[in-house]
């Protein structure tokens, strides 16, 4: 049962705010993202949200008829600051849950670093898109234990950038079932809450086409599949180490850390579903262009299950769950 005085949740909260703000302002082209017609379209989607679509980018209705509802749309600076603020409050989220998760501060301290400082697109961000709303969604999940909360934060996620959260629901789908033992009972049907949440997410963005006549079937995928295989590759062949470097040398070492960790305890499932995740998020680094931003996004979750599950393991009694 996790225990904490006011005092640390406080000091704590605090923390994670003061370094979500310091984060947020040391991206160079923050400056860039005002400039007028300077990544607008989702700005003018959210002034048209309730009108015709045709653009591929209409099934990230979420943070758009957010903008709508709060008037954010308005204007490009208010649209702008919408996302900032959203985008600022990742770390304090993600600290609030992880109080819940963790059963030592020390632990959400751990956490909440490392997070911070292999996670690039907290500085490197695109302001504009879908992505920060996504990104707290879909880290969100690990941290929770509730079903209901966690079908709630696939539909959400569906709806707020569906192809990519497909991708990012799916590992954490593999990352789940590779976790758990017909024993034990504390993931037994997060699986199937994601894979609901993830059609639901799909189903609500069907009727709302249908509603205001949004015209784009194959979405996103229609640019993949008229672009062909070529077209990525020689992107690719351009940067082959830029390509595989993309979420930063920190990132990558955590990330050989925690392999590591369940190699050396012989969990094989796990480390080939660590290895499985990984390929899907640079596969999908691949057939896109818009590089750090997609890897974050689809990548976010399962990293945060991965993280979260290796610092538990620091407990003076591990969750054998986990190592066995």
């Amino acid at each position: 049962m996790s225990s904490y005085s006011l005092l640390e949740k406080t000091i704590y909260l605090a923390f994670a705010m003061t370094l979500g703000i310091v984060l947020f302002f040391q991206n160079p082209f923050l400056p860039n993202f005002f400039v007028p017609g300077s990544e607008d379209w989702y700005v003018n989607f959210s002034v048209m949200i309730f009108h015709p679509n045709e653009a591929y980018w209409n099934e990230s209705i979420l943070l758009p008829l957010i903008g709508k509802l709060t008037g954010a749309s308005k204007s490009l600076v208010g649209y702008k600051v919408l996302c900032g603020l959203i985008s600022i409050l990742i770390l304090p989220s993600l600290a609030a849950l992880s109080l819940g998760y963790f059963n030592r501060i020390t632990h959400a301290y751990l956490f909440l670093i490392s997070f911070s400082a292999s996670f690039r697109y907290l500085w490197l961000y695109d302001l504009g898109h879908p992505d920060p709303l996504t990104i707290l969604l879909l880290c969100s999940i690990p941290l929770l234990r509730s079903r209901t909360s966690i079908f709630v934060c696939a539909f959400l996620a569906s709806l707020s950038h569906f192809s990519m959260a497909l991708i990012a629901i799916l590992e954490l789908v593999i990352l789940y079932w590779a976790s758990v033992k017909s024993s034990l009972e504390e993931y037994r049907g997060v699986p199937l809450a994601l894979l609901t949440g993830l059609v639901a997410g799909r189903l609500f963005l069907g009727i709302w086409y249908w509603i205001f006549n949004y015209t784009s079937p194959l979405g996103r995928i229609e640019f993949i599949l008229n672009s062909g295989m070529p077209f990525f590759y020689d992107r690719y062949q351009l940067n082959p180490l830029g390509f595989w470097l993309t979420p930063g040398i920190i990132f990558l070492l955590i990330n050989v850390l925690i392999l590591s960790f369940f190699l050396f305890h012989k969990n094989w499932k796990l480390a080939g579903a660590i290895l499985l995740t990984t390929a899907m998020s640079y596969a999908a680094l691949f057939i896109t262009v818009d590089g750090l931003r997609i890897f974050s996004v689809v990548c976010c979750g399962s990293y945060i299950f991965l993280l979260t599950r290796l610092i538990d393991s620091m407990r003076s009694k591990p969750n054998k769950q986990l190592i066995t």
